[in-house]
């Protein structure tokens, strides 16, 4: 069973879809990055000789999507990006960057993982003293590298 993890203090990167190794530039002021696991459907294989019980079999796996919120600046490029790839429907890749705590030292290591994905329904809400929520989501369109198996 693949990791779910724990994204507290985690930041995320948007690739620019240049260079070699490609560019990653943060995606500022996020405030949650949802823990983030694989999932698989469940998929029915009842047949009609089945008298006892229903049967279920695990069809593919699929990542689902990662809910993210932070505050909204006009100002940034980054953000505004989210709105212009959905409105597009571009597949971009992503990099979210997990501190891991070493037990029994004050080191910190960072894990990786990178995929490509869509974004999903970008919006702002309802300032806040004088803050503006943002909320996205991105539906992951390849395995996460960095997830083990």
């Amino acid at each position: 069973m693949a990791d779910v993890l724990d994204t507290q203090g985690s930041k995320l990167f948007a690739g620019t879809g240049t260079g070699s190794p490609e560019t990653f530039l943060e995606i500022p002021k996020l405030t949650s990055i949802d823990p983030i696991g694989p999932a698989r459907e469940l998929r029915q294989k009842t047949t009609l000789s089945d008298t006892d019980t229903h049967k279920h079999t695990l069809g593919l796996a699929d990542m689902p999507e990662i809910a993210c919120e932070g505050w909204w600046d006009p100002d940034d490029a980054q953000q505004q990006q989210l709105f212009k790839d959905h409105h597009n429907a571009t597949v971009r890749n992503y990099r979210i960057r997990i501190p891991v705590p070493q037990a029994g030292s004050p080191a910190i290591t960072y894990k990786e993982l990178t995929f490509s994905a869509l974004v999903v329904g970008p919006n702002t809400g309802t300032p806040l003293d004088d803050n503006v929520p943002l909320r996205f989501s991105l539906k992951p369109q390849s395995l996460i590298a960095g997830l083990e198996a």
